[in-house]
């Protein structure tokens, strides 16, 4: 397994940084890719890796400006991914980072926090 991946952002698609060794995930700008399947399949081979033996804490980090319906699902996917974590008695957190003056952006925080029963933080800067 990789113990560190970089990638970085494009005009489409945000970066992502997997730290296998400091139990963070960290997802950052927007998320519109054309084939959003092939863009985060190399995080969920990173994802499934790291849950065989993870850190005692992990936490996802969301910084997205914006981010397309096909992002969101795959989002869900990896937010709900660490249901698992909990499952294993590690500590799992979701922090959603938005700027208080973006509406949407919060609002799409909130929906995600709402439909997930793991620890999920909105922090609003």
């Amino acid at each position: 397994m990789a113990e560190l991946i970089n990638i970085p952002a494009t005009e489409d698609t945000p970066a992502i940084k997997l730290d296998a060794g400091n139990g963070i995930i960290e997802i950052s700008g927007k998320a519109l890719p054309e084939d959003s399947l092939a863009f985060f399949k190399p995080v969920y081979d990173w994802l499934n890796e790291y849950y065989q033996s993870p850190k005692d804490s992990t936490e996802l980090h969301l910084r997205l400006d914006y981010i397309n319906s096909a992002s969101t699902r795959h989002l869900f996917n990896i937010i709900s991914g660490m249901q698992d974590l909990i499952d294993k008695q590690k500590n799992a957190k979701v922090i959603w980072h938005c700027k208080s003056s973006d509406e949407m952006m919060k609002t799409k925080g909130e929906e995600l926090q709402s439909i997930v029963d793991i620890p999920f933080e909105i922090k609003e800067i």
